[in-house]
C-alpha cells in the first residue's frame, strides 16, 4: 500500500490490508466490519 497523503485510522479489530492499493488523498477510517471507507 502506498500512502502519499491523508491520515489513517484503524478502528477496533478492523484491519487495513494493502494489496496494490494507492491512497492519494483524504482521510480513511477502517471500521469494525473491516471495510475501508473514505471520510474525505
Amino acid at each position: 500500500m502506498t500512502l502519499t497523503s491523508g491520515s489513517l485510522d484503524n478502528s477496533q479489530s478492523g484491519r487495513i490490508a494493502g494489496n496494490g492499493v494507492v491512497l492519494n488523498t483524504g482521510a480513511f477510517d477502517n471500521h469494525q466490519d473491516g471495510r475501508l471507507t473514505s471520510t474525505g
